[in-house]
């Protein structure tokens, strides 16, 4: 935006604070705040004009927002326009905004800094999220990828992963803005028999309906092992197995976590895969990748052990959170360990703040390093907590102490972290048990005691309820009483009874689960992505990749390529990759292909990388031999 001519400055300070819009400028020196509109103010941002930008948000938001601010200035061109949920103002109001930065220059051309424009689409983005969760159809990207699980298997993802005593465990899956995106993550969080829990992250090459099939099957192979007391070598080789020889399974890659909820030791392997992230209150640490490349490729991979502090928190994800054409993967990665230290912290949206430091995780970092994702994005994460103690409460047996023992299991329910359902069965198993020793262990005599424990052991809540007076058989009329056993057996508990004794206790087993995934804070959109794939060969049969390869017409392109070169596998062929080429998945794939996965007589593919460039540090991720130059 350019100055006006003189004489019109108090028409135009009207002008711009009569705006519709809140716009406030920024001054590139310092990336202060010189002028806020009455919209900006009516948000709550005015008071800090002639502060610091970051000075007018929440930590959260500016830890999301001044990146761009900072490109906008750098680059001294137009940022977005975007959307974004935020918090403006002292008492932290959320809106949904669709806003942009456009360059501020003087009358004589100087560039002072940026503008901000922003608009509230709260109402416009509640309208979409409601039609989505209404309608079926192409034009809803979630919906399309539940679609296309029902087409597969009739569940692309678990549905709930266990709570446990000593972890805190959530997970998060978002769709990519390209409806083709949907398909390929999986992840999967178990008790196996030793008591460690199993924590993985997986990806297979490809979108759609293939890819889903590919991942159910890759994901039950690993599972099963698993399960079964395997070591991770063991059920990593069986996976490695499977994928040789289905070829929509070839060159997936995965990420294996077993960890002991107790000591925090874990173990862990990656195969082609980014290495977990530790977190804690102290900062955050990349576990290296342990070598192999992606399944069905190589094999050499390795299980290395790492260790969970107390309060720490182990991060596993799909590279879809970090990959970007136009960002080094190192910056990526950078990017996840800065949000993620942010969310154990609790510097995260107000709604979030109560949230266990699992869930802020999976609801924090993807909504921080929003700037567009190309792939889906999957994030599993275990934090270690304190045991979630026993509970013990003694009531005397009166009708009146009823509604204490329900908000007493509610408030226990809700600190172990289970989900709603299997709150609302405790809550309602020990009021039916209750009322029953009230009105007919005792008669409805007050004239003893009704004994309630409550027990979290492995994924499983125990609810016992005790009294010393007589056992009443269920009457066989249940039109008017005795359908409380009946309900809450109905809603998944186990019921026993022992009334051998004398008294009567009755216990309830409710397996304890939590939903997942945790719903994203962020609308699907597809990030910037840079000019197509150039692949070309020259007079001297080398073959030169440039751009970005992450669709599958690109791949398929190299692929020609390599196959017209190499007389289809005989003569030996030279791929020298650039510098700022971008190689997504389905490129790895098919380099591993020609590379490790043709017959033993097969001429050799070379690949040539620039040192310590972007496609280097992909590759070696993946495992894929290259040579740096």
């Amino acid at each position: 935006m350019r100055g006006m001519p003189a004489g019109t400055g108090a028409g135009v300070e009207q002008v711009f604070d009569d705006l519709p819009v809140a716009a406030a400028a920024i001054a590139a020196d310092g990336l202060r705040v010189v002028v806020a509109n009455r919209q900006a103010r009516d948000w709550g941002i005015g008071e800090v004009v002639g502060a610091s930008a970051a000075d007018a948000l929440t930590e959260p938001v500016a830890s999301r927002m001044l990146p761009r601010l900072e490109e906008a200035v750098r680059t001294r061109h137009r940022v977005g326009p975007e959307e974004a949920l935020v918090e403006l103002g002292e008492n932290r109001t959320e809106l949904w905004i669709r806003w942009s930065l456009e360059p501020w220059y003087d009358a004589d051309g100087t560039f002072l800094g940026v503008l901000v424009l922003a608009s509230d689409v709260t109402a416009e983005v509640g309208e979409r999220r409601s039609a989505a969760s209404r309608l079926a159809g192409v034009e809803e990207s979630y919906d399309v990828a539940r679609g296309v699980v029902s087409a597969v298997q009739g569940a692309l993802l678990p549905s709930s992963v266990p709570v446990l005593p000593r972890l805190d465990i959530a997970a998060t899956y978002l769709v990519a803005g390209r409806e083709q995106a949907a398909g390929g993550d999986w992840f999967d969080a178990a008790i196996i028999p030793d008591g460690r829990v199993s924590l993985v992250v997986g990806d297979v090459v490809g979108h759609g309906v293939a890819a889903s099939a590919a991942m159910s099957q890759m994901r039950a192979v690993l599972a099963s092992h698993l399960l079964d007391g395997e070591s991770i070598e063991r059920s990593l080789a069986s996976m490695d197995r499977y994928a040789q020889v289905a070829a929509q399974a070839f060159a997936t890659t995965v990420c294996v976590v077993v960890l002991d909820p107790d000591t925090g030791e874990l173990d862990y392997a990656t195969r082609g895969h980014v290495g977990p992230l530790v977190v804690g209150p102290t900062g955050a640490r990349n576990l290296e990748p342990t070598g192999g490349g992606p399944l069905g490729v190589d094999a050499t991979g390795s299980v290395q052990s790492a260790r969970l502090g107390e309060d720490e928190a182990v991060v596993l994800f799909t590279d879809g959170l970090v990959e970007r054409a136009d960002r080094p993967l190192q910056a990526g990665l950078e990017r996840v360990a800065a949000a993620a230290e942010q969310a154990v912290r609790g510097a995260v949206m107000a709604r979030h703040e109560t949230a266990s430091v699992a869930e802020r995780l999976c609801l924090h970092v993807p909504w921080a390093l929003d700037d567009g994702y190309v792939d889906d994005v999957t994030m599993l994460v275990a934090a270690r907590r304190p045991a979630v103690p026993d509970a013990r409460l003694d009531i005397p047996a009166v009708p009146s102490r009823l509604a204490s023992v329900r908000s007493w299991v509610s408030a226990w329910a809700s600190a172990a972290g289970l989900d709603e359902l299997e709150s609302m069965v405790l809550v309602l198993a020990a009021s039916e048990a209750a009322a029953n020793s009230i009105e007919h262990g005792y008669g409805g005599a007050a004239t003893g005691d009704v004994r309630l424990e409550l027990r979290l052991r492995g994924a499983a809540v125990t609810l016992t309820v005790a009294d010393d007076g007589h056992w009443l058989s269920p009457a066989r009329d249940v039109a008017d009483r005795g359908r409380g056993l009946a309900m809450v057996s109905a809603g998944g508990a186990r019921v026993t009874v022992d009334a051998s004794g004398g008294g009567t206790r009755v216990e309830f087993e409710v397996d304890a689960r939590r939903r997942a995934p945790v719903p994203p804070l962020v609308t699907p959109r597809e990030a910037p992505r840079p000019e197509g794939a150039d692949v070309s060969t020259d007079g001297d049969g080398v073959v030169h990749v440039h751009g970005a390869l992450d669709t599958g017409p690109a791949a398929r392109r190299l692929e020609t390529h390599l196959d017209r070169q190499s007389r289809g596998g005989v003569v030996p062929v030279e791929v020298r990759i650039a510098a700022s080429a971008f190689l997504g998945s389905v490129a790895i794939r098919v380099l591993e292909q020609r590379i490790r996965g043709g017959q033993r007589d097969q001429a050799p593919v070379t690949l040539r990388v620039p040192r310590a460039s972007g496609p280097a540090r992909t590759l070696a991720i993946a495992g894929t031999p290259f040579v740096e130059v």
